[in-house]
């Protein structure tokens, strides 16, 4: 029980540095979209935001 433990630390360490990874690569405008979805707007508002995001992935 002792080394499946040991074994899995390896495995625990490498998930949480892929997670921090993933967090930088969120660009500004995808931030900003994600901020305001709950926030009351127009739908159009809310599109425009959403294809800002899209296209910034590009």
């Amino acid at each position: 029980m002792k080394l499946l433990g040991i074994l899995s630390i390896p495995f625990i360490i490498s998930a949480c540095v892929t997670n921090q990874n993933v967090q930088k690569e969120e660009t500004p405008e995808c931030m900003n979209y994600h901020a305001m979805m709950t926030a009351p707007m127009p739908a159009e508002a809310m599109e425009n935001l959403k294809k800002a995001c899209y296209e910034s992935r590009k």
